[in-house]
């Protein structure tokens, strides 16, 4: 489908990876599409995005994988057993779950040389990428998997699930000497295993893709090491396969992976986008503050530099003279630093615009659905915005642009701008510190 629209959705969800896969997949199609990080509070939330956005698919990362699967359909075998859900894919509106991860860890153990089969295998955790991780070196024929966390009752669930075994913590140092093979599903794992010691001839993989204390300690230790990005691209491949029924560009995906791609939470300023009544303007200073940025508001500044209002200038010079007074004000991002730019709906209609704001601050897309947007911005003062039909014309018309330029996207429908305020400025924290 011509720009369809994806997301990976989560919580946090802004230091993932993955848009810089699948763009790089996309890319490589003639059909296009863009992809986004959706940070959501509830895997319901996510759904609501992917079916009024529409998504034609979506990856779940932590925490929504278990939440995910019980309100989807369930596409495969992985997903039955598990109980876990690692990717949506919307078929003209049914949505069926999938378990991609399953595929990725064994993908990413036997490309690095490690065949699963006959080695004893153990997992820590016990949420979804934790099942996955486990259902997969149990498929794959290891044999044994053992399933420890530091509840134990939580590790004895899911293993009564899956077929496998769960030890208590208190057993890790026993179990390490016995195993093959270490699968962590647990974020800063280091610190939760008491005493660790690694054999050299142990495997480690590392759910955790962000250069984890974990990986560097079984490095240092002398462990064959299976980086986490390796699981990472290998699901997408059976992800890709899922959103786009061909095989993923392997190299272009592993290429994306490199560390030198930057990272959107790198740039020196944010740029908020979005429709009419998605709440910029309420939200954007509220971001600014919490940051301690500066804050400029695109509609405030067109209005000052032109001395009229916003309804005068579209009389006087038409919506062209509109966007020519616009574009002075987003050429502000080129020498801006620490800055939160709120930006009118349209800015992007302009390739230049888009460019100048993608490259110079991380853009944040505050999404409500069309009747929201129209009930809120209904007021007589939007030019371009007459009647609900139009609300919904125009944003159509609009989401692909949106979508191609987002870091992150971010449902104002039901949560107040100093909510939204601050879960923006948590993903950055968060974003940050990964």
């Amino acid at each position: 489908m011509t720009d369809a629209l994806y997301a990976v959705a989560g919580n946090p969800v802004l230091p993932s990876m993955s848009p810089a896969l699948f763009r790089a997949a996309l890319a490589g199609m003639p059909t296009g599409g863009a992809y986004v990080r959706l940070a959501a509070r509830s895997a319901c939330e996510a759904l609501r995005f992917a079916m009024q956005a529409p998504l034609a698919g979506m990856n779940v990362t932590a925490p929504f994988k278990e939440e995910m699967a019980a309100l989807v359909q369930a596409g495969d075998e992985a997903v039955r057993t598990t109980g876990a859900v690692n990717v949506v894919v919307n078929r003209d509106g049914a949505l069926e779950g999938y378990n991609t991860d399953c595929v990725g860890v064994v993908g990413a153990l036997t490309a690095q040389g490690c065949n699963p089969a006959g080695k004893r295998a153990l997992v820590f955790g016990a949420g979804g990428a934790a099942k996955a991780a486990a259902y997969a070196l149990k498929s794959a024929g290891a044999s044994s998997v053992v399933m420890l966390n530091r509840t134990l009752s939580r590790a004895q669930a899911a293993a009564a699930r899956l077929g496998c075994s769960a030890a208590p913590l208190g057993e890790l140092s026993r179990r390490l000497e016995e195993a093959d093979i270490l699968v962590s599903c647990v974020p800063r794992a280091l610190s939760a295993l008491p005493g660790l010691s690694l054999s050299s001839r142990l495997v480690v993989l590392d759910a955790d893709y962000h250069g984890s204390s974990l990986e560097l300690f079984a490095r240092e230790s002398g462990c064959w090491v299976v980086s986490g990005r390796d699981w990472l691209l290998h699901q997408a491949v059976g992800t890709h396969l899922l959103f786009a029924g061909t095989s993923a560009p392997l190299q272009s995906l592993a290429d994306a992976l490199a560390p030198s791609v930057p990272r959107p939470w790198h740039k020196r300023n944010v740029a908020l986008l979005g429709f009419m009544g998605a709440g910029k303007t309420a939200v954007g200073p509220l971001v600014a503050a919490r940051l301690g940025f500066g804050f400029v508001d695109s509609d405030q500044e067109i209005q000052k530099s032109a001395g009229v209002d916003v309804h005068a200038i579209f009389e006087q010079r038409g919506e062209q003279g509109f966007r020519e007074i616009e574009s002075a004000v987003v050429r502000r991002l080129e020498s801006a630093v620490q800055t939160v730019f709120s930006l009118g709906g349209g800015a992007f209609t302009t390739a230049d615009n888009f460019e100048r704001t993608c490259r110079n601050a991380m853009v944040v897309w505050l999404w409500a659905d069309a009747d929201t947007c129209w009930a809120r911005a209904a007021d007589g003062t939007r030019p371009l915005l007459g009647s609900s039909e139009q609300a919904h014309a125009l944003m159509s018309a609009r989401t692909a642009a949106y979508g191609r330029a987002a870091d992150l996207v971010i449902d104002t429908t039901s949560a107040a701008p100093g909510e939204i305020a601050n879960r923006i400025v948590d993903e950055i924290r968060n974003a940050q510190r990964a």
